[in-house]
Formats: structure tokens, sequence, C-alpha cells
């Protein structure tokens, strides 16, 4: 039964008496997100970590507590060091997070902290070559180049892009390095493309009720999210609730399978995702506002949204769960909007963002942001989201443990930018072919278990850890390198000793802030409804960064995703396209050529390709226009 409750119905137990053994069913392999668990779970110790397997005694380890570098609940880690290199990571029990248990994602991640494209040592471009140089040389290098700039064409004309993984004394330090600079042109958002409602948002997006109360719930709406692939562990959660009764209502553009029930599973088109959600709102029996009703009059009700509806009308205690495609669809706004007012119409209804990587609640309390600072601080004078930084092309950029041409709404729109600035200073722990063609410095950072600091998950906990692990070569923690960068530039506000300090100083100012939620954002009408053919995107569960991505267990992984164009049978004869054989996908001037999957489960008029992969790394935008040829 504990095993069911991990990875469904994928295991059996065959033969009889001494002869039993657990195992996958004939001609199948398991595929689940969450399969490390099992070894955790083996009373003999039968069961082991093919990563870790004759690679150390277990006497010879030391234990280091930690928090795990890729999903937003936080959960807690025990990292398993030999000789300063990390031999294993482990899940320690947290109750309110999770429990005992840990997703692949974060268990086998540690793989690529030795993958050859480590960076580990300061590296200039002079003529159009990597010269190795000393921390001091680079450094100077970084800021003079940086002063050129702002001296000759001014300070806006500069950005900085973070990860959202990366700890929030890192995040705060690079956004006060950039405003003590001149610029407000930060963010950490690279995969979203619509910041419509940034100025409503709430001090941080999250979950306000506790993340184990998930399993409580009657009724989980499940909007734009691939929940069991963004955050394996909440999955988790819902499998209990469905075994307690709970309905799952899932709105996405394709049906996803999950490891739980679900009651409804509707795929709808991207580009009729908004104003499907408008019609179940205007289908339920809610008393909404003037300016609600307004918003919603133009929505075309059908069988589909009134079923939903009426299963609503009755939810009992609900909850929305916004997701990942819903935050990176290019009418998020929209669809966040609508989502609130379908909380509001179930009366009893929760709302909470799924957001992705383990630290997006630090980033936006510490002020990777370009409308707000540190402790939601107001600022007067925005600068551009990360989505504008790449398209309207600056001439310098900062960058925080990204790979804008994986990581970003638009891959090639980034790559092209990127390659045409001045200077790009890329404070990394990876390199990859595409970062040595357009960067200028590289500055070589110690990756997740390396390094001190603090990330905030979904219910606003903060959680600290200790490096556990010694950085490879010459790499520095992040937040030491931008300490140093700041003290190079004489801005005021850098003399810390210990990121310790740097926490402390963040949370003093949240608590002297004065920052109260605005109000939600309610557009005057539904957008336009377009016929066009649009492409839907996901950056796949081993593809969100570049941890996962240079992680070769995960890379082997069965529940891996092959890049290809998924289309549904009707769009398929439309284009006449035969499953198996490759098609060009085109966005504009960008094309990618991959292999076509006919899959009913895509909404018609939708074409579904990943991101965050080389294969798909040409292509425009995520949830852009496309044709196929």
């Amino acid at each position: 039964e504990m095993l069911r409750s991990l990875v469904g119905s994928e295991m059996c137990i065959r033969d009889r008496g001494e002869s039993m053994r657990i195992g996958t069913y004939v001609e199948h392999s398991m595929s689940s997100e969450v399969s490390g668990n099992i070894i955790d779970l083996c009373p003999v110790g039968a069961l082991t970590s093919k990563p870790y397997r004759y690679t150390a005694r277990a006497w010879e380890l030391t234990q280091h507590d930690g928090v795990a570098p890729h999903d937003c609940l936080g959960s807690n880690v025990n990292l398993h060091t030999r000789r300063g290199e990390v031999m294993r990571v482990l899940p320690k029990e947290n109750e309110s997070i999770n429990e005992t248990w840990l997703s692949d994602r974060d268990r086998f991640s540690y793989t690529a902290l030795t993958h050859s494209d480590r960076v580990t040592e300061p590296m200039v471009k002079r003529n159009g070559e990597w010269q190795v140089v000393t921390w001091e040389t680079a450094l100077i290098t970084a800021i003079k180049q940086l002063q050129t700039i702002k001296q000759s064409q001014g300070a806006e004309k500069i950005g900085a892009l973070a990860s959202s993984t990366s700890t929030t004394e890192e995040l705060y330090l690079l956004q006060k390095f950039m405003r003590g600079f001149g610029s407000n042109n930060i963010d950490h958002r690279l995969q979203m493309s619509d910041f419509s409602d940034q100025a409503h948002m709430p001090l941080f997006p999250g979950m306000d009720m506790p993340f184990a109360g998930l399993e409580n719930k009657k009724t989980i709406i499940l909007i734009g999210s691939d929940i069991q692939r963004e955050q394996p562990l909440a999955a988790l959660r819902i499998r209990k609730a469905v075994a307690n009764g709970a309905r799952v209502v899932v709105i996405n553009p394709r049906e996803i399978t999950f490891s739980f029930d679900t009651t409804l599973n509707i795929p709808v088109s991207t580009q009729d995702l908004t104003c499907f959600l408008a019609a179940i709102i205007k289908s339920m029996d809610a008393k909404l506002t003037d300016a609600e009703k307004i918003f919603v009059a133009n929505a075309e009700v059908n069988d589909d949204t009134q079923t939903i509806a009426n299963l609503l009308n009755d939810g009992g205690d609900a909850i929305v769960l916004f997701g990942a495609i819903a935050q990176n669809h290019y009418q998020s706004s929209y669809l966040r909007a609508l989502s609130q007012v379908l909380v509001r119409a179930t009366h009893s209804g929760e709302f909470a963002e799924m957001t992705a990587g383990s630290n997006s609640a630090g980033a936006w309390l510490a002020g990777a942001l370009p409308h707000r600072g540190a402790a939601g601080e107001a600022i007067t004078s925005p600068g551009l989201d990360a989505y504008s930084m790449l398209r309207s092309g600056l001439s310098a950029y900062v960058l925080l443990g990204v790979e804008p041409e994986f990581d970003s709404a638009n891959a090639a729109l980034a790559k092209q930018h990127l390659s045409q600035a001045e200077s790009v200073i890329a404070l990394t722990a990876f390199t990859s072919e595409a970062m040595l063609d357009y960067a200028d410095v590289i500055l070589p950072i110690a990756a997740f278990a390396e390094t001190s600091g603090t990330t905030v998950n979904l219910n606003g906990v903060w959680q600290s850890a200790k490096g556990a692990a010694t950085p490879r070569g010459e790499s520095r923690p992040a937040w030491k390198v931008l300490r140093v960068m700041g003290n190079i530039a004489r801005l005021d506000g850098f003399d810390f000793d210990d990121s310790t300090q740097v926490r402390d100083e963040l949370a003093a100012a949240l608590d002297n802030s004065s920052f109260t939620d605005p109000e939600h954002y309610l557009p005057q009408v539904l957008p336009y409804k377009e016929d066009s053919l649009r492409r839907v995107s996901q950056w796949p569960i081993y593809a969100g960064d570049g941890i996962v991505r240079r992680a070769d267990a995960l890379q082997r992984a069965a529940s891996n995703e092959t890049p290809c164009i998924h289309v549904h049978p009707d769009l398929a004869k439309r284009f006449n396209l035969r499953n198996g054989k490759s098609a060009q996908a085109v966005q504009g001037s960008c094309e990618a050529t991959l292999d076509v999957l006919i899959d009913p489960s895509v909404a018609p008029n939708t074409v579904y390709i990943p991101s965050g992969c080389e294969a798909t790394a040409n292509l425009g935008d995520a949830f852009g226009e496309i044709t196929l040829k």
C-alpha cells in the first residue's frame, strides 16, 4: 500500500511464497517522479541508489541539513558528504512539508555537481578568446565594462536576470547592486511573458493556508498545471486527498495523466483557456460584482463549462492551484484574475500559485523584480521585466545562475540579444556552448549544497542551510562575489562578513515594511478570441535549470521527456503529418525540426513542444503563434 501511494499501479507482486518478488509489470518500466523513495522503504537494504552504489561506506559520510533546490515546497534533505563532495541526498522528515518523501529531481540532481560543464576558474574574453585570469582581474574587468556602459549610455541599458533557485541572500545583493548602479532592470521570472498584473500581486505568490492542508480539501481545481511534474510531492498530497474523497478538476491545454484519479480532466486550446474559465464563472450560481459580471459577460457557455460549474456550485472546501502553464501563458494576467474570481465564487475557496524553482517567494521578498524593491518597497520608476529586457536588447546583462538560451520564454530572442550585447557578465556554476559565445566575463559560483543561504517556500517559511560541500576549483559563493562587486564599484551597503548578515538585513526591512496587499487585478473585458494556431510549452521536470539538465541519472530516467511535436489527430490530418516522421515547427524566423507525435490528449488547434532543451532552443515564444511544415 505504501508503494502504491507513491507510484500508483506501476508496480506489482509476482509469484508466491518464497518466490514472491516486487517488480514492474511485464513489458513495462516504472515511470515515476518519486521512485527513489522505494530505496528508503526497502526494509533490508536490497534496493539501492544506483548513482551512490559502491561509491562510499556509510561510516565515511558526514551528514548535513539542507533544503531541496528545485521545488517551491522547501523539502528538507540530508546531504551526505565525503571529503567535501556530495555522495548522496536523502529526505529529512518534516511532516508539514515533505513528510518523509523526496522527489527524484531533488534526490539525484547532486550528480550534476561534478559535470564536465562546471566552470572552476574566472575567465575573461579577450579578442574573442577565453583566458583564465585571477579573481581580481575578472571582477575589475566586469565592473569596468558595466561602468563604461553606464557612463556612455546610461544605467537603464544594463539589466540583470536571476534564477529562482538562487538563495535569498544572493537575490537581495543582486538587486542591491543593480539599484546601486542606477538600474531597476532586474527580474527572476524568465519563463513568463505577461506581466500586466504585477503591480496587483501580493508580497509574494504562494499559498496562504498550510501546505499540509492540501490533503484535506474536498475540491481541488488545477488550472494550467502539470502538478505531478512541476511539484511531485504536492501530487502525493493530492493523491491522499483523492483517497479521502476529494474531487479533482483539471483544466489544461492537454489532457495530462496523473497518479491520482480526476473527476474532470478537460483539454482546452491555449487561445481558448481564458474564455473557458470565464464561461465556468458565468455558469455558476455565484454573486458576482458588477465589474466581474461585465468581465465575463461575453464568455460562451457550453456543456463542459456547465458541468464544471455544477460541480463547483457544491464544491465544499475548495482550492485553485495555479500552475506553471498558467503562469507562463501569454494571457496569464487574465487567467490569474479569473482564477481569483472563481475562488470567490466558490465561497469557501483558496487560491495558491505553485511557482517554479525553490525560491521564487524569496526572490519577491528580496526585490529581484523591476517594480518592487526589497520587502515590497514600491519603485517609482519601474525597470524592464525579463521578457522586455531580452526583447528590447540591452547593452549589458548580468546573469545569476541562469542560461537564458534554455530558461527564457523566448529562447531564440534571448540568444540573439545576448550575442549582440556589448557586455555579458555571467555568475554561473556551469557553462554552455551558447554562453561561451555570448558572455564576456564568467565568474564561477558555488552550486547547490556548496554555499550557505536561505530559501523561502510557498508558505513564506524561511529555511537556512550551511554549505555542505567544498566549491569546485576557484568557485566562490555568489553572495561573496556580489559583495566584492559592490565594493569594487564603491556602492554603499556591501560590508558583510557572513551570509546571515545579509539575511538579517532583509528580515529587518520586512519587519519595518508597511506593504499591504493591493486589490486583485480585474480587466474590464475578455481578450479578443483568436483562431490562429498556437504553441503551448512546459519546461519538463528534468529540463528546468542547469543542474537537472546535467544530472545524468535524471536524464536517463524513464520519466524524462523526449522533445517532439505533439499534435491532435485532426491537426495532423490538416498539415498532413505522420506519427514518428519529422516536421518543421516555425515561429516567425525561428524553426526547429522534430519528430511528430500524434497525441489525442492535446487540445485541438494547439501544438505542444517542450522548452528548456537544445532541440527546441531555436524556437520563439513558448506560447506564441506557430505553423507546421
